[in-house]
This record gives C-alpha cells, sequence and structure tokens, in this order.
C-alpha cells in the first residue's frame, strides 16, 4: 500500500521532468563540440599567463605612484582630476 502511494506521489514528477531530461540532452549534444573548441583554447592561453603574471606584479607596484595621479577618462579624453 505504501508503495502504491509513493508511486502515485513520483509518477506526475516523472511526468513533469521527463521533457525536460530531453532538453538537458539535447544540450549536453550541443555542448560536447564546444569542448572540443575550448580545449585547444585553454593550451594556447596557459603560456600567455605565465607572461602575464610579472606584469601584474609590475602594475602592482606601480600603483602607489599611479594612484595620486587619479587618471581618469571621460569622453575620450584623459583628464587629471584633483
Amino acid at each position: 500500500m505504501e508503495f502504491e502511494a509513493l508511486r502515485l506521489t513520483v509518477e506526475p514528477l516523472r511526468l513533469e521532468f521527463e521533457p525536460l531530461m530531453s532538453e538537458v540532452e539535447a544540450l549536453r549534444l550541443t555542448v560536447a563540440p564546444l569542448r572540443l573548441t575550448v580545449a585547444p583554447l585553454r593550451l594556447t592561453i596557459a603560456p600567455l599567463m605565465s607572461e602575464v603574471a610579472p606584469l601584474r606584479l609590475t602594475v602592482a607596484l606601480l600603483m602607489p605612484e599611479i594612484a595620486p595621479l587619479k587618471l581618469k577618462f571621460r569622453d575620450g579624453q584623459m583628464t587629471n582630476d584633483k
């Protein structure tokens, strides 16, 4: 008897989620080729990141000198706000 009550609870949920599962499967089929595209890009980006890291350090060291200048861009023009 408990099994029947459980089945009556689960069956409507299954009917509700079944179409969603079809959509999820379609998305999986769409994403799979994209992963093949992204993988080589990661291999290209990884070496570049090792070049960017020292630049970040340089910028961080320059920030105390840059910050007081309060340089801002307005309408494409650089202004020195005080």
